[in-house]
């Protein structure tokens, strides 16, 4: 029985060229790993699209949505801006309903308190800011995509027979 590769569309605001370069290198990271990663650039390039539509099937439609967490995106998802406004309406039964659905990432320049919009303050990131760590941090998403554990957890052993110390 051969196995799917995992779906994956990357969700990231267009905060300025260098940024989206950067999540074309990590979607195309992905894909490099077997994971049939796709983003807006990626299909839009292609043909015309409905943009409203290629949004709604690609999150429908993926196995997991990777959110490129940025101060950017945090206001637009805040104020329902643009695309990053209308993927968060999209995304916010997932919170509620399938969180594993949602894999997000960060990057920022200092505060990253600041890069979360409101309704995922509490839910954990990978922390991509550091660009020399850009491989192991790919590494790290890429095994939650295909759910292999990090690392390995030792069973628990049996309690041990303890007694009071003397004095």
């Amino acid at each position: 029985m051969s196995q799917r590769n995992p779906k994956v569309f990357v969700s990231y605001s267009w905060d300025n060229i260098e940024h989206q370069q950067w999540v074309v290198d990590l979607t195309n990271g992905l894909r490099r790993k077997g994971i049939d990663a796709t983003m807006d650039l990626f299909q839009t390039q292609q043909k015309t699209v409905n943009l409203n539509r290629m949004m709604i099937e690609n999150i429908k439609q993926s196995d997991y949505v990777v959110v490129v967490l940025t101060e950017e995106y945090a206001k637009k998802a805040d104020n329902f801006q643009g695309g990053v406004g209308f993927e968060t309406l999209l995304t916010i039964p997932d919170i509620k309903n399938n969180l594993s659905k949602l894999i997000f990432i960060m990057r920022h320049n200092g505060d990253y308190t600041k890069v979360f919009p409101f309704h995922v303050r509490d839910i954990y990131a990978i922390d991509f800011s550091n660009d020399n760590q850009f491989e192991s941090k790919l590494e790290e998403l890429i095994y939650k995509i295909y759910d292999v554990p990090l690392y390995e957890v030792d069973p628990i052993g049996i309690m041990p027979d303890l007694k009071p110390w003397d004095k």
